[in-house]
């Protein structure tokens, strides 16, 4: 046995991490690489694992430093005190909120360019909130109306479609909308507020509550229709409705009884606060495969109390608000680096600091975040202006596998960089082939692969024989996550063969 079966063969009979599936690829398990150092609590930050990473030829100390992102100030000088909310983003850079223009508060639909169109969610109406936007433009929200609050949905500020409540209720707000125009929210009247998700028609269907709960509210909800948000069972919990299955309490950090889900990704991961009743202070929290794992606290920045997690991208970067030194600031927090300052990774205007880091899109990663023109305590409350700002990265490679084979004990695929940079030089660009769910073999070859181009990789670790029968054969980009791309979901590609 070599040294690299060696080192799979070892990590196998350690027989750690029921939920981690290690196979014979040896030591370049990226994949797993990944998922061990986003287990809670550093679990894996073990001798165990510093001999694992060592094997795979990864330094613990060799995490990427963020890039720097670049500001656009959509919107400046908004008074502190004059009620103007922000919570809508899409992966088009597109903004939405409210506020008050001209004696009425109307919902705002921001723009890269600089544009902003105003606009009412029912025609007459004199108090509007955008809350939020899909990539066709879709928007959600409530508005006020003869009879009381009512969601509703309109296309880019036009076309207002009432997502009307639950029959027998009088009320309904709308929180978030997904690409398949599915909308999540709640619906109110006599027998309390329920959650509801509204079809891309416009019929709303009613959540089932946990048992125990008086009250619940869908705040976010995935390409799936899967929705999160929270119910009152004594105090606010945060909770998840999966398609097909009851309701799931996600519970709170050990000790704690209070939370709130706020964003949900592609991927299952799900975001919110753990709050401890006693304190009072609250931790910014993951829940990772739709809360099958455990728990995960984020914790705050340096010399902070508390923190929110507000949203969370494909990619499984966080962003929300911690304190720092008893201020607010916005962060980032991803698996290969923790939470950051996102302060510190953008140039801003003179005074301007960044307090909350509302939401993230994918797979750009937009993120959308408010700005104060002051940090300090005292500031007259007058005086305090924000801003809005979107964040944009620096351009990225992601590639993808485009196509994969198998023939005579040898794999082949063709690897593309659909991104807008290239791979970094000096960097190798690695595949690992699987075989039915096993890694078995890997390839690589050197970078940069240019905006744009494609390559062909073979199977420069090895051939592998697989059995005779029918197959799944897998091609997995960026094995062993060796640079950052733009879209961190997209790495593999599978297709069925069959040997003789």
């Amino acid at each position: 046995m070599n040294n690299y079966k060696f080192c799979a063969q070892w990590i196998l009979d350690r027989k750690h991490g029921k939920n981690i599936r290690v196979l014979d690829y040896g030591c370049g398990p990226g994949k797993i690489v990944k998922a061990l150092l986003r287990l809670p609590g550093l679990l894996w930050r073990t001798p165990f694992l510093a001999a694992f990473m060592l094997c795979a030829g990864l330094a613990l100390t060799s995490a990427r430093v963020e890039a720097t992102y670049t500001a656009v100030e959509l919107a400046a000088d908004l008074p502190e005190t004059s009620g103007t909310t922000v919570g809508g983003l899409n992966d088009n850079g597109e903004v939405v909120g409210s506020g008050p223009i001209g004696g009425r508060h109307l919902g705002f639909l921001l723009r890269v360019d600089g544009t902003r169109q105003n606009f009412e969610g029912q025609s007459g109406s004199d108090f509007t909130v955008a809350r939020g936007i899909n990539l066709a433009g879709l928007i959600v929200g409530s508005t006020n109306t003869q009879t009381g609050v009512i969601a509703f949905r309109s296309l880019m500020g036009f076309c207002q479609h009432p997502l009307n409540p639950l029959s027998g209720d009088s009320g309904s707000e709308a929180f978030a909308i997904n690409e398949a125009g599915q909308t999540a929210g709640y619906s109110s009247g006599p027998t309390g507020v329920r959650a509801v998700i509204w079809d891309r028609t416009g019929v709303p269907q009613e959540l089932p509550e946990p048992p125990g709960s008086q009250s619940s509210r869908a705040l976010a909800i995935d390409l799936q229709g899967n929705a999160v948000g929270v119910s009152e069972i004594q105090a606010p919990r945060a909770v998840l409705w999966k398609v097909g299955l009851p309701p799931k309490d996600l519970g709170a950090l050990p000790g704690q009884f209070m939370s709130e889900a706020y964003a949900i990704n592609a991927n299952g991961d799900i975001v919110g606060y753990s709050e401890d009743t006693e304190t009072q202070q609250r931790h910014a929290v993951l829940w990772t495969s739709y809360g099958e794992v455990p728990i995960q606290d984020l914790g705050t920045l340096p010399n902070g109390a508390s923190s929110w997690a507000l949203g969370v991208s494909n990619s499984g970067q966080v962003v929300g608000t911690s304190q720092t030194s008893g201020l607010f600031h916005a962060f980032l927090w991803t698996p290969q680096v923790g939470m950051q300052d996102l302060n510190q990774l953008v140039t801003l205007p003179p005074g301007i600091v960044l307090t909350h880091a509302l939401s993230i899109s994918s797979p750009h990663g937009f993120i959308l975040a408010i700005g104060r023109n002051n940090d300090l305590p005292d500031t007259a409350e007058d005086d305090v202006k924000l801003s809005i700002f979107l964040l944009a990265p620096p351009p990225l490679p992601d590639i993808i596998a485009t196509s994969v084979s198998y023939e005579n004990g040898l794999f082949t695929s063709t690897v593309k960089n659909q991104g807008t940079a290239a791979t970094p030089a000096g960097t190798l660009i690695g595949v690992g082939y699987l075989v039915d769910g096993g890694w078995r073999t890997c390839g690589t070859i050197d970078g940069p692969l240019a905006a744009g181009a494609s390559v062909t990789i073979g199977s420069t670790c090895g051939g592998y024989t697989i059995p005779a029968g029918t197959h799944t054969i897998s091609a997995y980009v960026d094995d062993i996550n060796r640079f950052a791309e733009s879209d961190e979901t997209n790495n593999q590609l599978s297709r069925s063969v069959t040997v003789p």
